[in-house]
């Protein structure tokens, strides 16, 4: 029996399509790609004035409508964000609310629209910027900013900032709708405007300050350096309560914040002594060495770096000899780099000079930079040794490129050789 002939117009348009897509090979969910990710069109209408644009890209409209494809399932955020005079007031279509931001999934062809409206003219917007340390409030009430704030005020009223320093700071003045240095400032309020407070730290008056107590009961033998911004390190030698076992201490002074908490740099247990600390005055970054009693008797040479950046750095022993140490130095340039030298008794049982170099964040291997024999025993020859420690601080400078300033003070302090017992 044959079939009968196909009535193309009992077939409703959708089962039509579907004929035709099937008889010309394909189905009747075929993109017309050759069988690949179906995709879907998103058409954004835009009234008013503002943009629309999609993420991922597609999307890039002012309207007054525009039209993108996606593959099915994409996850389409749309942001609307406004022209100048004009607020965004709502979604519609496939997105709803006054978020400025909607998100949408490709399962579907879909529709949405962006509305833009005008502002009020009869509120404007206040915004200040705080550099350093202090604060700023508003009269009328609205702004009590210490870092960046804003308000609304209505068209025409007058605002009132009035900047207030901390008590290590003072005021220097105004910039941006503000000028002049006085603490405060009168705005009208017929635009959106704003300004910027800056703060700087108080000069430091002539004379002497009150002294401050930085330190424990039974604290002594102190010293200080500091840098051309007027910051300073101090470090003193502490016994332990109740005993005579030295520890070496600091504190730091910074001129808008004083000096602060002491904190103890050693992490032994042993007994402390002969601290020097060495400071670049420019970058302000400092070595400290000290002799500690690590080795069951003897004293070994330690070290510990500063960065104004980090603050204090790790603890770490310089030397590997057996002996004891006698007179250190100490010196340090902008970029960190340093150099320590030493007596110690070596492997002759007699002090020769040692040496070693901290060079990007890390000290190397000691060494021993003289091999002159003489000057006798252990217990003799102190002034032989005070020459070779002068000479061995003198060669600090020129390796660290300076020739004075470089320890604590004005110069790096040399003693004379004090032997296995000082």
């Amino acid at each position: 029996m044959k079939n009968p002939p196909l009535n193309w117009t009992s077939l409703t348009a959708s089962a039509a399509l579907a004929f035709a897509l099937v008889a010309c090979g394909g189905s009747d969910d075929d993109d017309g790609d050759g069988g690949g990710t179906p995709r879907f069109a998103l058409a954004v209408q835009v009234a008013g004035t503002g943009s629309v644009k999609s993420q991922p890209v597609g999307i890039d409209c002012t309207g007054p409508s525009c039209t993108a494809s996606f593959d099915t399932g994409t996850a389409i955020t749309l942001t609307a964000t406004p022209a100048a005079g004009q607020v965004f007031s709502v979604w519609g279509g496939a997105c709803s609310g006054t978020a400025p931001t909607c998100s949408v999934s490709m399962t579907q062809t879909l529709s949405a629209s962006a509305t833009f409206t005008s502002v009020a003219a009869d509120r404007f917007a206040l915004g200040i910027t705080v550099v350093g340390n202090g604060s700023v409030v508003s009269s009328p009430a609205g702004i009590t900013c210490g870092s960046t704030c804003s308000a609304t005020y209505p068209l025409g009223s007058q605002v009132t900032l009035t900047a207030t320093p901390v008590t290590t700071q003072t005021f220097s003045g105004w910039a941006g709708a503000c000028s002049g240095s006085a603490p405060t400032c009168t705005l009208a309020m017929t635009e959106t405007r704003s300004a910027t407070a800056t703060f700087a730290a108080v000069p430091p008056s002539a004379g002497w300050s009150d002294p401050a107590q930085l330190s424990a009961d039974g604290a002594g033998l102190a010293k200080v350096v500091m840098d051309t911004s007027g910051r300073a390190i101090a470090i003193w030698e502490q016994l332990e309560p109740g005993t005579s076992v030295g520890r070496v201490w600091s504190s730091r002074y910074l001129p808008s914040n004083g000096w602060s908490a002491p904190v103890r740099l050693d992490t032994t247990a042993a007994d402390v002594k002969d601290t020097h600390l060495s400071i670049d005055r420019a970058s302000g970054k400092a070595m400290l060495v000290w002799q500690q009693l690590s080795t069951p008797g003897a004293y070994d040479l330690w070290a510990r770096s500063f960065d104004p950046a980090s603050g204090w750095g790790s603890t770490e022993r310089i030397e590997s000899q057996n002996g004891t140490v006698g007179v250190s130095s100490v010196g340090i340039d902008a970029s960190g780099n340093s150099v320590a030298v030493w007596s110690q008794i070596d492997s002759r049982n007699r002090f020769s000079i040692f040496a070693n170099q901290h060079r990007n964040g890390a000290w190397g291997t000691a060494a021993e930079i003289e091999t002159n024999n003489s000057g006798g025993d252990t217990n003799n020859g102190v002034d032989a040794w005070a020459d070779r420690i002068a000479c061995a601080s003198r060669l600090l400078r020129v390796a660290i490129g300076e020739e004075a300033g470089i320890g604590e003070g004005a110069g790096a302090g040399v003693d004379a050789d004090a032997g296995a017992g000082g």
